[in-house]
């Protein structure tokens, strides 16, 4: 059955998780014929990125590399890239505008805008630092607070996140979790190795790499680490003690996960991981942080351990190493955990909505 909506316009930044959730919808995307505008952001589009659009036929790519909202000093891009969108708009007249920043909700827009909300500085600060943000933060909280009441609807990955957004923004209307999902035929797994694998950013504190490199020297298994070693103003992070892998590209990933025995990551902040995902379906054993997002994902098919403990890490990653029947034992019930969050249910769950939200305004018109 094809759908009523033919054209979408959605944003996505280049730098994390955005990207891979953007990707993997338009995929599901097109087999329905819906065609994306693709508007980029936060820095230019690499080769690996342009290979997956390539790939993709129901894509038409428009590029820049405005800076993101939780850039430093990003407003003035961020106004720039607001007049940008709505030239967007008028020259491809899509059915409905899916945004995956906030700022751009409250914008003039004539199309109806499903806001997409995968993290905020908020809460990040209040989960990896203990305290909210800074009067430096008072515009972003007020650019957010606007689009999350501006918005037809506005979706998020997980309860948790949504419940971070009412906690530090305010009730809103509209709102639906859908959570992501990925393809599992890109990630099963092979004969299993003996070794840990940790992927993130380096330098992003949320992601809690630095346990990860804490811990390995004490460990019996070697730790493999991929990630991005360069924050956006291009600071160079690195952790000893762990085999690093650098930036590496989705096949790549899958084949590390395909034959890593154990998935780690102790992260403080992670309002889904997409990550954890694909090593859940590569039938990794998983040791993730102790936090809400992820509990509510995972509980009962992973080990949980406090995040600012490295002795619980070391420990929970030990027993696992030593204890075969255990490891297999989590790491078949992750990857059946996994089944619930296949990119075919997040496809059509987005696709009824965009349907709904269709409807809906031109009922109003």
């Amino acid at each position: 059955m094809t759908s009523n909506v033919k054209r979408v316009l959605m944003t996505a930044d280049t730098i994390g998780g955005v990207w891979v959730f953007a990707m993997e919808l338009i995929r599901e995307l097109e087999k329905k014929n819906i065609e994306v505008i693709l508007a980029t952001m936060g820095k230019e589009v690499n080769s690996d990125q342009l290979k997956q659009i390539r790939e993709l036929k129901n894509i038409i790519l428009e590029e820049s590399s405005y800076k993101l909202e939780w850039m430093q000093d990003p407003w003035s891009d961020i106004s720039k890239a607001g007049d940008w969108l709505l030239n967007l708009e008028m020259k491809y007249a899509p059915d409905l505008i899916h945004l995956n920043e906030y700022s751009y909700a409250s914008i003039s827009w004539n199309s109806p805008v499903i806001l997409t909300a995968h993290s905020c500085v908020y809460s990040w600060f209040s989960e990896v630092k203990g305290i909210l943000p800074d009067n430096y933060w008072k515009t972003y909280r007020e650019k957010v607070t606007s689009a999350l009441n501006s918005a037809e609807l506005v979706v998020a990955p997980t309860k948790t996140m949504m419940d971070y957004l009412n906690k530090f923004y305010g009730s809103f209307d509209l709102r639906k979790v859908i959570s992501n999902g990925r393809n599992s035929k890109a990630f099963s797994p092979s004969e299993k190795e003996a070794y840990i694998f940790s992927a993130g950013r380096l330098w992003d504190e949320a992601k809690n790499i630095r346990l990860v490199a804490e811990v390995s020297p004490l460990l019996s298994w070697p730790v493999y680490v991929a990630g991005d070693y360069k924050n956006p103003d291009k600071e160079e992070i690195y952790f000893d003690n762990v085999n690093w892998l650098g930036i590496i590209n989705e096949k790549r990933m899958a084949e590390m996960f395909s034959h890593a025995s154990i998935y780690t990551l102790p992260a403080k902040y992670e309002p889904f991981g997409l990550s954890i995902l694909e090593a859940a379906m590569s039938e990794c054993a998983l040791v993730l942080g102790s936090i809400d997002s992820l509990l509510e994902i995972w509980e009962g098919c992973a080990l949980f351990v406090d995040p600012n403990d490295p002795e619980e890490l070391n420990a929970a990653l030990q027993d696992l190493i030593e204890d075969e029947d255990y490891r297999l034992q989590l790491s078949s019930l992750a990857r059946n955990r996994s089944k619930d969050y296949s990119s075919v249910r997040m496809g059509n769950e987005y696709i009824k909505v965009y349907e709904q939200i269709k409807q809906l305004k031109t009922q109003t018109i």
